[in-house]
């Protein structure tokens, strides 16, 4: 009885969690709404689509429930097929959204159309100016003809 009273009264000591440093890959940009704002943000497109490519490749952490913070209606096996990477910006309707359509379409073979409509369902608010979507469509245009050739 006592020891199971001693045990009772243990202390509780977390496990031991080895935490994974997280890579990252900082783009900067000026956060305007103007063509010189998205040349900054195209230049720096190529290193930054190969960095996200290279992240969704690498094997997948194991997961259990106590690494992720509580969230209400947060489906952990959907969470854990989802990828580790983070794309922002500072309002989430320009930038960030431009890279991940670029990704789409240079990795994933989406077309400019279908990218922005899958964006578009994460991210009801994206509002891209035309200079990004020509941009994006160019994008497509030259990806296209490489693999034509």
């Amino acid at each position: 009885r006592q020891a199971r009273i001693a045990e009772r009264n243990r202390p509780y000591v977390p496990p031991k969690r080895k935490f994974i440093k997280p890579a990252h890959f900082v783009m900067s940009a000026r956060d305007v709404d103007t063509a010189a704002a998205w040349l900054d943000v195209l230049s720096q497109m190529p290193p930054a689509l190969r960095f996200i490519d290279r992240e969704l490749k690498k094997p997948a952490p194991p997961y259990s429930s106590e690494d992720i913070p509580a969230v209400p209606d947060l489906n952990l096996e959907k969470t854990k097929s989802l990828g580790r990477v983070l794309v922002w910006c500072n309002s989430g309707v320009r930038h960030s959204p431009a890279v991940v359509m670029a990704f789409l379409i240079k990795f994933g073979g989406y077309s400019p159309l279908k990218a922005f409509t899958v964006v578009r369902e994460a991210r009801p608010r994206v509002n891209l100016p035309d200079h990004t979507v020509q941009s994006l469509a160019d994008m497509a245009d030259k990806l296209a003809a490489r693999e034509a050739h």
